[in-house]
């Protein structure tokens, strides 16, 4: 089903006296063809035709949603060989041209002539009177395109789908409210209509035709949920997500979200954050206030909750940073220990040590020594020492050698920041309320 579109066209000065003559016969004035051209201009209000009109369509189903606005429903297919962009559509009354839209900055859609192009769009006709406007249907559409038709233009199609709370208008008293259409009373409530066709009924003052949203449950279809259980619903859902953690890029916390920053709260206003969260993270004052996690500049660890990895944690404790034990080598090759021995001495005995003179000393002329005259008295005239062995040993002696401490001279130093941390990027830790 093709999405419905929203126009507010030109009403031409044609259409206006055509709605006027209407208006004046009590006999609304019906569209019945929707054209498609490729002109592009802003309507004046003086066309009496399409710029270029390429082709023009018999209205399948439509009808009208309010007193000045109707919604249409048309199939159209190019000429063979000849698709177009369109940027231009003519809303006519058999041959009038009541209406037209047309926009210079873009098309407003592609028709294919290979493929049947479903349009269906919601009419503001504002300018001219209410209520003298319909929609005829081609009698020789099909079944099938009618009941399409009119099925786009319904307003309460799907009665088995609960009504959206965004979206509600404040009741207008020109508007047509089908059976179970929501609209915000005239006394700022919420109102349900109990009957088709809820024209000019003001909520407050007119409770057969409107119903407070707390009191309807009785008078709905089975198939209709109460907006009530509808909030009630989307409350526990809400509530559901409350305590739930997560990082933004941006400074301040969305909607629904309280920075994770140990601010205190109320119990009162963030109630389901409490339910969940409870004095976890800190209790306040300890009666009407509670802490948030503050997770500003710390890293965030699943909770062992078992496991035996971090044991010994409760969940949100906070754990200061830590290196696991390891070791650190050193070499050190020019650290040396100097030698000192300065009692170490070896004692020498020598029992059997001399040396024998074989020679005669004469103190008489003529003497002769080792075969050498001797020419005056009391003269040497020779000496010979024999060779002997020492008989020398060395003892041995205990070295009293000592080997003492010497210290390196060696020192670690310390290196790094202030805290022990990976790289990282900052971001917003918010908790959910």
């Amino acid at each position: 089903m093709p999405t419905s579109v929203t126009l507010i066209p030109t009403i031409t000065e044609a259409g206006i006296e055509a709605a006027g003559n209407a208006q004046g016969t009590g006999i609304q004035l019906p569209i019945t063809h929707v054209g498609f051209g490729t002109g592009a201009y802003v309507p004046t209000g003086s066309e009496t035709a399409l710029v270029d009109e390429v082709s023009r369509v018999a209205i399948a189903g439509g009808g009208k949603t309010s007193p000045t606005s109707i919604q249409v429903y048309a199939q159209v297919e190019a000429p063979a060989g000849a698709p177009f962009f369109c940027s231009e559509i003519g809303f006519y009354s058999n041959a009038t041209l009541v209406a037209v839209f047309s926009q210079t900055s873009a098309p407003i859609l592609y028709i294919s002539d290979v493929i049947v192009t479903a349009v269906t769009y919601a009419l503001g006709l504002a300018a001219i009177p209410p209520n003298t406007v319909s929609v005829t249907v081609d009698p020789s559409a099909s079944a099938a395109l009618a009941a399409l038709g009119a099925h786009v233009a319904d307003p309460n199609a799907h009665l088995q789908y609960v009504p959206r709370l965004t979206g509600i208008g404040v009741y207008d008293p020109t508007l047509t409210y089908g059976v179970q259409a929501v609209a915000i009373g005239d006394d700022g409530r919420l109102y349900q209509s109990l009957q088709a066709a809820n024209t000019g009924n003001t909520p407050s003052a007119s409770l057969t035709w409107w119903g407070p949203v707390s009191t309807i449950t009785a008078t709905q279809p089975a198939h209709v949920v109460p907006l009530s259980q509808v909030q009630a619903l989307i409350l526990a859902a809400f509530s559901a997500e409350a305590g739930k953690v997560a990082a933004f890029a941006m400074s301040t916390a969305p909607t629904g979200w309280l920075k994770a920053n140990g601010a205190a709260v109320s119990r009162t206003a963030y109630a389901n954050l409490f339910a969940q969260i409870g004095s976890t993270y800190g209790a306040g004052d300890g009666s009407t206030t509670f802490n948030l996690p503050d997770y500003r500049g710390e890293f965030l660890r699943g909770f062992d909750d078992g496991r035996g990895v971090d044991a010994g944690r409760t969940l949100g404790s906070f754990q200061a940073d830590s290196f696991a034990s390891h070791a650190h080598p050193v070499t050190d090759p020019t650290h040396g220990h100097a030698v000192a021995d300065p009692t170490h001495a070896h004692p020498v005995t020598d029992p059997t040590h001399s040396h024998s003179d074989p020679n005669t000393v004469s103190n008489q002329p003529g003497s002769q020594l080792n075969g050498v005259p001797s020419t005056s008295p009391n003269t040497a005239v020779g000496t010979q020492t024999n060779a002997s062995s020492t008989g020398i040993s060395i003892n041995a002696a205990a070295t009293g050698i000592g080997i003492y401490g010497a210290a390196t001279g060696i020192s670690i130093q310390a290196n790094g920041g202030t805290e022990t941390r990976p790289k990282n990027v900052a971001a917003l830790y918010c908790i959910k309320y």
